[in-house]
């Protein structure tokens, strides 16, 4: 008899490993010796638990992560890339990025974003690339949203149908950014010099079906 319980007891703990273990196992980022990380197409719910300082970059791109923690990317210190592109992101607490001062590379394209907190990006003094196209957000904000991006050189803001307003104070201080792409195709209200605070612009990419607008 005990013999027969010990055996339903193995196939249970079995079972249970199988739900519980399996698909965390297949569904963890795949890493490698330099830290490079490659969680995209996994049907992520969220960022995966666990993530360290050893974390040089992360692509949690084609997932269904819908919501950003501030606990999430703590442990990341060291992360220099974070691309999170097309997955249904809607919100993201304060604090999420706070750790990431090293973070040079951060996409948030094609998500569900509809306003944008410059509270998030405070924290990030070395970023160098940003992508924001193709969410929800008419707007930039009421306040400077990059003032904090000091050393910011590429830009991507708007959206095909739901950017609709480009402000003077949008672009306030990028005092060294040299590539700028705004997809304005839906745009209604235009202030004018709103791209004059750009000195050092290099490259512009602006998709407008009204360029009379910037005259």
């Amino acid at each position: 008899m005990s013999r027969v319980l010990w055996t339903v007891w193995v196939l249970g703990a079995i079972t249970k490993l199988s739900k519980e273990e399996g698909p965390d196992q297949a569904s963890s980022p795949s890493c490698d010796p330099m830290g490079v990380c490659d969680g995209r197409f996994r049907s992520l719910k969220s960022i995966p638990s666990g993530l360290t300082a050893a974390v040089r970059s992360l692509d949690l791109s084609n997932n269904e992560i819908t919501y950003i923690r501030n606990r999430d990317l703590r442990g990341c210190v060291n992360l220099k890339a974070l691309k999170l592109v097309s997955n249904g992101i809607n919100a993201i607490e304060k604090d999420s990025f706070i750790s990431l001062q090293s973070l040079e590379h951060l996409d948030l394209s094609y998500n569900l974003l509809s306003n944008l907190s410059s509270s998030w990006f405070r924290p990030l003094s070395s970023l160098k690339f940003l992508n924001l196209l193709g969410n929800l957000y008419k707007s930039l904000g009421e306040t400077p949203l990059f003032s904090q991006l000091t050393n910011l050189q590429i830009l991507k803001v708007g959206s095909i149908d739901r950017f609709t307003e480009l402000q003077e104070k949008d672009f306030a201080g990028l005092t060294f950014l040299e590539e700028l792409e705004i997809d304005a195709s839906n745009l209604q209200r235009y202030e004018p010099e709103s791209l004059k605070s750009i000195q050092n612009i290099t490259h512009l990419v602006l998709r407008m079906k009204q360029p009379v607008y910037l005259l």
